[in-house]
């Protein structure tokens, strides 16, 4: 697939680019050989490709008819999330390349989607249920036309009957008056040799297609059809596949990709197998993160992730710096809830003195170094962004690039430096900037079995005298294991340093309140927690919290985690991104908001999304997300819930919280 479609990309974009070389992840669970090398930054979330289980969305006809399709959800010229294969399509060519053709032209039509933001140019009865159209009215032509690019094809046009001896016949209709309804259109087996396009459209069984198709008007074999009501022209006004790469990076209008002869342009692979996830924690305990209680919030998040977030067998090293490092471990595997309480409870609480980033990174870079290769370990560096020596930080920013290591970075401040932006880009990381007292430290890699679903996570406020609050919260059957409620506060209280207490009540009556073996107490760490034991009820579950400072106003944030309830059952998870950027938005171009939700690969349709934007003047922004297939929504019912967010008025940081209900 990838050598055919190598040869077939180099055609497509007039000897512009191939695939070079072509890395392929194998999982942890396999077997290891000594071909395999190490995975470097290679993940399953980041790749371009995957082979997991049919989306039923995609494929009604079930796992056995899963021909490949590519998860697009922004604009275009966007690059999409990942094009998804079934191993029922990579190993059954026999049964699938007479539908669909060449693997390879496949692989290059999805290519189109994935990474210049291209759409179909054929009436997609699937993706688009209730818009695909086969024919339409052609005011250049004065005539009923089918939807097809180029616009030269010979077809027939057919209709199914249903009945085994003759399943099709010819459409009622002509060109004049149209065709009756159910009429789609079939091409000729011969067509005018001259025809070259369209890549995106979907009969790449036919050799003559080699081409996007473009808006050159001295070639009619590739030229675009503007009229038809394709998803291209919709969403890409009327602009051809060509047109719209030109404007990509990769080609710059042609100024930075020439076409150029290369003789061999069958791709180098390499197989990689996964590997125990390392990570070190680089903590921020300078004297600015006293500020707003940032040191306690930033120690509450790292406890989290070592008590919860991160997958079992992580092993987790923790660094700690103000204008110097210090070493507080090295790297500890996370095996049982022994092991996590041990090094959580190392996890520093004081902040003083000035502040080096590059000091805390030099040293967890040791650590790393002391395990051996370095290469595919992540850092979590959780800061303010406050840095007294700029250049050492950048020095170390090449080490980390030269040994592919990736740092991902709280902010817990109302600004990201450009620092912080430069260290987690530059290195394939992200960047979580963390305005209000909600801790979202999410981990990365391993399988849904191993992610923590937080299922909902909010502030209450108690003002003066205010005593009690209480609500209730829905655990569904797909999660129960390991599941805590968690009560963080950060006041400090006049009368003595009490915990605000929490009580839990589960579905069937059952109370876990203060005293309980399942209830913990941290006083250092402003913090209780109420630990579920063994699967916890689906149902409705009560809360009650008790207000220990009713001298002060202040706010508590509850937050309620849970992991899959076994292994084979999938979780609901929610995934969330932006397209464009904030100063595009000002300058008056749409600035998406996404949120992916999905059981594994089965999309949930019908959830009421909303994404509550946090801006700097402090008044929170509410947005209702769709999936309807307008607006910034691509298709309907695929999961994916969008919404365009123009209401940029104020400089600072906007930080954007999905809930789903």
């Amino acid at each position: 697939m990838f050598i055919s479609g190598s040869a077939y990309l180099y055609t497509a974009t007039k000897r512009r680019t191939y695939f070079k070389e072509v890395t392929i992840l194998i999982p942890l669970s396999w077997s290891d050989s000594p071909s395999y090398t190490a995975p470097g930054n290679v993940t399953f979330e980041g790749a371009d490709i995957i082979v997991g289980a049919y989306n039923p969305r995609f494929t009604p006809g079930g796992p056995d008819t899963a021909t490949p399709y590519t998860r697009q959800f922004a604009g275009c010229g966007e690059q999409s999330l990942y094009i998804h294969l079934t191993s029922s399509f990579l190993l059954n060519a026999d049964r699938f390349s007479p539908i669909v053709g060449d693997y390879g032209r496949v692989l290059v039509h999805e290519w189109g989607h994935y990474r210049w933001g291209l759409f179909n140019e054929y009436p997609d009865h699937i993706t688009d249920q209730d818009r695909a159209k086969d024919f339409y009215y052609s005011e250049r032509k004065r005539r009923y036309e089918p939807v097809t690019c180029t616009s030269d094809w010979l077809y027939m046009p057919l209709k199914y009957t249903g009945r085994p001896d003759a399943p099709y016949r010819r459409c009622l209709g002509d060109q004049t008056n149209g065709y009756e309804n159910g009429c789609f259109m079939i091409p000729r087996h011969n067509q005018p040799r001259y025809i070259t396009g369209s890549v995106m459209h979907s009969y790449l069984n036919f050799d003559q297609i080699v081409n996007f198709c473009d808006n050159n008007l001295h070639d009619r074999g590739t030229l675009h059809n503007s009229e038809a009501p394709t998803k291209q022209n919709e969403r890409c006004d009327g602009r051809s596949c060509w047109e719209v790469m030109r404007e990509h990076p990769d080609f710059n209008g042609y100024t930075n990709n020439p076409p150029r002869e290369v003789h061999d342009v069958i791709p180098t692979f390499f197989v990689v197998r996964s590997k125990g996830t390392r990570v070190v924690l680089v903590l921020d305990t300078s004297g600015s993160m006293r500020t707003g209680n940032k040191h306690l919030k930033l120690a509450d998040a790292a406890r989290s992730y070592i008590l919860t977030i991160a997958a079992p067998g992580t092993f987790i090293g923790i660094v700690d710096y103000d204008s110097q490092a210090t070493i507080v471990s090295y790297l500890q595997e996370m095996t049982s809830d022994t092991d996590r309480r041990t090094l959580a409870d190392l996890v520093p609480v004081d902040a003083y003195g000035g502040s080096c980033i590059g000091c805390g990174l030099e040293e967890a870079l040791n650590i790393l170094m002391a395990d051996g290769d370095p290469e595919g370990s992540k850092i979590l560096l959780i800061t303010d962004g406050g840095d007294g020596e700029h250049q050492r930080t950048m020095s170390m920013l090449d080490e980390y690039i030269g040994n592919n290591v990736t740092i991902d970075a709280v902010a817990i401040t109302n600004a990201a430096s450009q620092n912080l932006v430069n260290l987690t880009t530059m290195t394939g990381g992200r960047l979580y900037l963390q305005t209000s007292d909600r801790l979202n430290v999410n981990s990365r890699g391993g399988s849904d079995f191993e992610t923590r679903v937080v299922i909902r996570s909010f502030a209450v406020l108690f003002g003066v005298g205010d005593r009690t609050a209480q609500g209730t919260i829905v655990i569904d059957e797909t999660v129960g294991r390991l599941t805590t409620f968690d009560l963080t506060y950060f006041h400090s209280n006049p009368s003595g340093e009490v915990a605000p207490h929490i009580a839990v009540r589960s579905p069937s009556g059952r109370i876990y309140h203060e005293g309980n073996a399942y209830y913990e107490e941290d006083l250092a760490f402003k913090k209780a927690t109420v630990r579920i034991p063994g699967i916890a009820e689906p149902g409705t579950w009560g809360y009650y919290i008790q207000n220990t400072a009713t001298t002060v106003a202040h706010d508590v944030i509850v937050s309620v985690a849970s992991y899959p309830s076994q292994e084979g059952v999938d979780p609901i998870i929610v995934s969330s991104f932006l397209c464009g950027s904030l100063m595009g938005a000002v300058n008056n171009k749409p600035l998406a908001v996404y949120a992916d939700v999905r059981r594994r690969f089965n999309p949930i349709a019908g959830a009421t999304v909303i994404a509550t934007v946090e801006t700097p003047s402090g008044v929170p922004v509410e947005l209702q997300l769709f999936d309807n297939g307008y607006g910034a929504d691509l298709t309907k019912d695929d999961g994916i819930y969008s919404r365009y967010f123009s209401q940029v008025y104020d400089d600072g940081v906007y930080e954007f919280n999905i809930r789903v209900v």
